[in-house]
């Protein structure tokens, strides 16, 4: 039988930045990683580490993921030209081979990705014309592999947790110094994270906390099973049916969820159900 520790230290990066997972949260993510971008490696607690990504790029003898180093492209796409400088900077200190392309808007970036085939991509989430998560979608979408990485200023669990969801392999902050950026894309080559110690440290807390947190609501089984429903937009009359229930009976509930969770609207009900992990972010 294998005998767990309270709680078990992760290391995140070259920083030694570092975390803990419940032993809770051990199994959990072992048992169903989220997103498919979680693998794990080691045989052993001592040996296990945490490697988000690479899962659709080819890999070296030592499993590792491997960017084409010759003739390999990489897309930077960034509205601010200062920092598209500072990343274009980043990516070819990482991978000096790498060439490299760019776009300042979701248009201009759709006409490049269809003109091409791209290994590495840093995209940022809010471009004037719209979101970066469409681009993330449509490379992940391709049949030739691209590693995304989000380049954001946006430290919050809806953007993080979306943007893995459609596709994206890393999530780094750009307020962070040149070092850590091309250290983080640097660790792409030993199938380590792409990610900002922030954005790591949210994942695990994500998972760490939202049995807990959904426990501290007081909601019933039934009520979980409604708000779950209710959460992915289908009405009372539909909530009725699945259940088996009749539509005043699911009136009553979404009115004790509406109280227990402090919201007045459907729109709030979704951000909490994603919240407590009840459902997943859209």
């Amino acid at each position: 039988m294998q005998v767990f520790p309270p709680r078990l230290l992760l290391r995140l990066n070259d920083y030694n930045d570092s975390c803990y997972l419940t032993q809770r949260s051990f199994r959990k993510l072992r048992q169903r990683p989220p997103f498919g971008c979680i693998q794990w490696s080691g045989r052993s607690l001592k040996s296990t580490s945490l490697r988000f990504g690479a899962t659709n790029l080819r890999q070296g003898r030592n499993g590792s993921a491997m960017l084409p180093l010759e003739n390999g492209q990489a897309l930077i796409v960034e509205d601010n030209p200062e920092t598209r400088e500072w990343l274009i900077s980043c990516v070819q200190t990482a991978f000096p081979m790498l060439r490299v392309s760019t776009a300042d808007d979701l248009a201009s970036a759709r006409q490049v990705i269809a003109a091409g085939r791209f290994d590495l991509a840093l995209v940022d989430l809010g471009l004037p014309d719209g979101s970066g998560l469409d681009l993330i979608r449509i490379l992940s979408s391709q049949t030739h592999p691209c590693y995304i990485v989000v380049a954001t200023i946006y430290d919050d669990d809806r953007n993080l947790f979306t943007a893995l969801k459609s596709g994206a392999r890393g999530y780094i902050l750009k307020d962070q110094d040149r070092e850590r950026i091309v250290s983080y894309l640097q660790g792409i080559k030993k199938n380590r994270p792409a990610l900002s110690a922030a954005s790591s440290q949210r994942l695990i807390e994500h998972f760490n906390n939202k049995g807990s947190a959904l426990e501290q609501t007081g909601l019933t089984p039934r009520e979980t099973d409604v708000i779950c429903l209710i959460g992915k937009g289908y009405s009372v009359e539909d909530v009725a049916g699945m259940l088996n229930l009749s539509p005043d009976t699911i009136k009553g509930y979404v009115k004790s969820i509406y109280a227990k969770l402090g919201v007045s609207n459907r729109s709030e009900v979704t951000l909490e159900a994603i919240r407590l992990g009840i459902i997943d972010s859209v």
